[in-house]
């Protein structure tokens, strides 16, 4: 019988323990929105102030991180679309070239008459021109 006043005793104490913890926490999380700071010395104020610094730093360098790649992979993303316009651009002349001679099978020439429909290529495109 001892002993099982004993474990309850134990459980009660690392309950106890536990719960101070979850109350340690909540008034840290509430001290680092800027609720309940009045109860904090100043000594704890400026230690608060340093872990929301190094805090702010660690967010703002994954930030810059997130955006350099996002950059990086933008700028592959655009050399793709070059020279995919490149690509298409002279298609487009063979093609011209082909119908000039009458070479352009009847499929090829009604795709490229649907796209040119839609305004699909800008007005320069097919002089050769600077089109970006």
């Amino acid at each position: 019988m001892l002993s099982i006043i004993n474990k309850n005793q134990q459980a009660e104490a690392a309950a106890d323990a536990l719960c101070a913890d979850y109350i340690v926490h909540i008034m840290h999380g509430r001290h680092l929105m800027g609720d309940s700071l009045s109860a904090l010395s100043v000594k704890e104020l400026k230690q608060l102030e340093n872990r929301l610094e190094r805090g702010i730093t660690r967010i703002r360098s994954k930030k810059g991180r997130m955006l350099l790649d996002e950059i990086e992979y933008l700028q592959k993303k655009k050399i793709e679309m070059e020279n995919e316009t490149v690509y298409l651009c002279t298609k487009i002349v063979e093609i011209e070239r082909m119908e000039q001679a009458n070479m352009v099978p009847g499929q090829e020439m009604n795709a490229i008459q649907v796209l040119a429909s839609r305004n699909f290529f800008p007005p320069n495109m097919l002089e050769g021109g600077n089109f970006y």
